[in-house]
């Protein structure tokens, strides 16, 4: 019974451990480098193209036409190994769940990510840092 418990705690340790490490990722300043919605390029439609994501749950979006709320809320969980971020804002029409795929870009030396609803893709970068191979 002891073993069961010990086995248990590990695993729950390790799943918050991975869930930790990859809000580390998403937190922080994100340029949008591209965005389509409904398969139309709506960079251009963008009061500014960029995102940023709190430590403590709350995020900063862009508008659409100038239109909705630029505060939300955002969380990541993991769902059978994939990584799905919810952003929750009145109004905004980049608000929904995501599924998060995060890379690296050898040739810019950029942390990025590929973030992808039902009728929203988007692709950012990481802005105020580089990464290292």
């Amino acid at each position: 019974m002891n073993h069961v418990k010990a086995i248990v705690i590990i695993g729950l340790s390790f799943f918050s451990l991975s869930c930790n490490k990859e809000r580390e990722k998403l937190e922080g300043w994100w340029a949008i480098d591209e965005i389509t919605m409904n398969g139309q390029d709506r960079r251009l439609d963008l009061s500014i193209n960029t995102l940023t994501f709190e430590n403590d749950g709350s995020c900063r979006l862009p508008k659409l036409l100038f239109a909705g709320k630029k505060e939300g809320e955002w969380k990541l969980e993991k769902v059978k190994g994939e990584l799905f971020l919810t952003i929750t804002s009145e109004q905004n029409a980049v608000a929904g769940i995501y599924q998060v795929i995060f890379f690296n870009d050898p040739k810019k030396k950029l942390y990025r990510m590929s973030l992808q609803s039902d009728n929203i893709q988007m692709v950012c970068s990481k802005m105020l840092q580089t990464y290292r191979e």
